[in-house]
């Protein structure tokens, strides 16, 4: 205060003030850090900053427990201006573990006394513009995904307890809602990225169902599509689970009812906009459920049959030789009553997204490991009477992607193995199996009901569809 000279090469009078024990400490202290909020806009006051270790010194006062509410919620506005400039930005992620201590701020005020949800959500509201800043950079989310991934995950562990402990509170908060949706999903998709061998963020199906709980989506309110939508997007980046008991079937029931529901609510006035996008959420859904029924039986099966699993799959087999190792017998209602509703789901799902023919032989798959080989009822006693047939088109079919070891879930696209080549005239009989197949399960479901018209696998052979496919793949070879 008493020198002659200013040292024009850092902030005056910055720790002084910061650490200030004077009578008046929190009004100097409230001065200087608007002064640095205020001061925070070019490329040399960044240069400035670090120059100073300015920011590592807000960091850790803001940390302390002489710093208040006032003080906090200025230094993340000087972090939310700061990390709009590239320098600092950098500076900030890469060598003051900035990820890591906007955690540790979110989950601390998190747990807040009762009373102080408005200081906690101002708190958490800023912290999290302040990493939606961070991950929109390219370089940053590049960087994060390569190495770091792990800081953005310790954040979205934190929101995400936050969003399961505080739903009711946050969906009187649409735009924090959102927020923290936008945060979790982000992360979801650097994890899917990233190299099988790195670590993942992911949720356990326990994990997915409570998150679908406290989004909720009932209410259907317009401010919250931006948020069901993130939802949805969160649920397929995170990629299928093994389903392996009855409490996981019913789960994965509800989330697919919940996801299914509102996609149908997103686009039923944009029919005519964006008719693609509300058929391609629809089929990754079908695949996410698919693929989670699947990986559930294939992990759930013996150590001894695993290896013939994997030869199956991995020497380009049928699907007859791949179920031969893969049957499991069910023998309680609830088993029968529950893979009912799932077969139900896939084949509603499977009708109401385009017909590619690349992944029926995951969806057959999923319905034959669902519904065959069960003790009786009006369902098995249909199968089993068309157990001849229905094992003459499984000799037709292909083991699907999710049986090789190599497969991996892909939200942008299918997974598909390079080593898989059929001719035209094979991909479409394997299709025309796949369809008959489905009409058998079909008609199987609906053996126990009443006045139900059924259209027979024989009805479609005498309709001449099939064969008049063929005749013409024929000639387009031939000519």
């Amino acid at each position: 205060m008493h020198s002659t000279s200013v040292n024009l090469q850092s902030i005056p009078l910055f720790p002084t003030l910061l650490r200030s024990s004077s009578v008046h400490f929190k009004a100097e202290r409230l001065w200087m850090l608007r002064l640095l909020y205020a001061g925070s806009n070019l490329v040399d006051d960044a240069k400035l900053y670090k120059r100073g270790s300015v920011l590592e010194l807000a960091l850790s006062f803001c940390s302390s427990t002489v710093s208040d509410s006032e003080s906090k919620v200025l230094v993340l506005k000087i972090l939310k201006k700061c990390v709009k400039l590239p320098v600092l930005a950098h500076h900030l992620v890469k060598e003051c573990g900035l990820l890591l201590w906007l955690s540790s701020v979110i989950s601390i005020h998190c747990e807040g006394p009762d009373g102080a949800e408005n200081s906690c959500f101002t708190v958490t509201e800023l912290a999290l513009e302040v990493a939606s800043d961070l991950i929109s950079s390219r370089l940053i989310t590049d960087w994060l995904q390569e190495t770091a991934l792990e800081q953005l995950s310790a954040i979205s562990s934190c929101l995400y307890v936050l969003l399961v402990k505080d739903a009711k509170l946050l969906k009187g908060n649409v735009p924090l809602l959102t927020s923290v949706l936008s945060v979790i999903t982000s992360t979801m998709r650097l994890s899917m990225k990233r190299k099988i061998y790195q670590p993942h963020y992911t949720l356990s199906l326990h994990g997915v169902f409570d998150l679908c709980q406290a989004i909720g989506g009932s209410s259907r309110s317009t401010e919250l599509k931006l948020a069901i939508e993130l939802g949805i997007d969160a649920i397929l980046m995170n990629g299928p689970m093994p389903v392996l008991s009855e409490t996981d079937k019913s789960r994965i029931s509800m989330v697919v009812s919940w996801a299914t529901s509102n996609i149908f609510w997103l686009h039923s006035n944009r029919r005519c906009e964006e008719p693609a996008k509300n058929e391609s959420l629809l089929s990754k859904v079908l695949l996410w459920l698919v693929a989670s029924i699947i990986l559930g039986r294939i992990s759930s099966i013996s150590h001894e049959k695993s290896g013939d699993l994997a030869h199956s799959a991995n020497s380009l087999e049928t699907l007859r030789c791949f179920l031969d190792n893969a049957y499991e017998r069910v023998e309680t209602v609830d088993s029968c009553s529950a893979n009912d509703t799932l077969a139900v789901t896939i084949l509603y799902l499977q009708d109401h997204v385009q017909k590619n023919s690349d992944y029926l032989p995951s969806v057959v798959m999923a319905l034959c490991l669902l519904l065959l080989d069960r003790y009786g009822n009006q369902v098995n006693k249909y199968l089993a009477d068309n157990r001849g047939k229905i094992e003459m088109l499984f000799s037709k079919i292909h083991c699907p992607a999710e049986s090789n070891p190599s497969w991996r879930w892909h939200y942008y696209q299918p997974w598909r193995d390079t080593a898989l080549q059929h001719t035209e005239m094979e991909r479409m009989e394997e299709e025309q199996a796949c369809r008959s197949l489905l009409v058998i399960f079909s008609n199987a479901l609906n053996a126990g009901l009443s006045n139900c018209p059924v259209l027979s696998l024989d009805d479609v052979e005498k309709s001449g569809l099939f064969q008049w496919e063929r005749d013409n793949m024929v000639k387009q070879h031939y000519t």
